[in-house]
């Protein structure tokens, strides 16, 4: 029980700070590039015009982070749910089904909570499948997962 409660934890106060810092670090990125949600109507990618002018970049990337920082623990919560039942009864979980649980909890976010997102969420939905790999790879180095059942 206590494995469970570990894994869950680190998902979700760790996921969504991870996740706020890949939305901080694409919002640059994407207004550059002229990618969902930020773009700038007819301009093409990499023009000056992308650049938004009420704005600096610096409160784009803040903003972009904090709303990645609210949203994400609802797919985190989830992804640390099933994570967590699965490691009570294998006493670990393996890091690609970790993956797999963190892009299908943030595809069932979506669908009840969307966000402005564009055609880019098939790409934020692989970020989240990285990070619950990552986090899994993480708990299995602290030995939150038993070793032993390691795949």
């Amino acid at each position: 029980m206590q494995r469970a409660l570990w894994v869950f934890l680190f998902y979700t106060l760790i996921g969504p700070f991870i996740a706020a810092l890949l939305a901080a670090l694409y919002a640059p990125i994407a207004i550059w590039t002229n990618l969902a949600p930020y773009t700038a109507g007819d301009h093409t990618p990499f023009d000056v015009g992308n650049l938004p002018d009420f704005q600096g970049i610096a409160q784009l990337m803040a903003q972009a982070g904090l709303t990645a920082f609210v949203w994400s623990p609802i797919a985190a919560g989830l992804t640390g749910i099933c994570v967590a039942l699965i490691a009570m009864q294998r006493g670990s979980a393996h890091w690609a089904m970790a993956g797999a649980i963190g892009v299908a909890a943030f595809f069932i976010a979506y669908v009840v909570f969307p966000f402005d997102g564009g055609d880019q969420v098939t790409l934020f939905a692989f970020a989240a499948g990285l990070v619950a790999a990552a986090i899994s790879i993480f708990l299995q180095k602290i030995r939150i997962f038993d070793p032993s059942q390691a795949n």
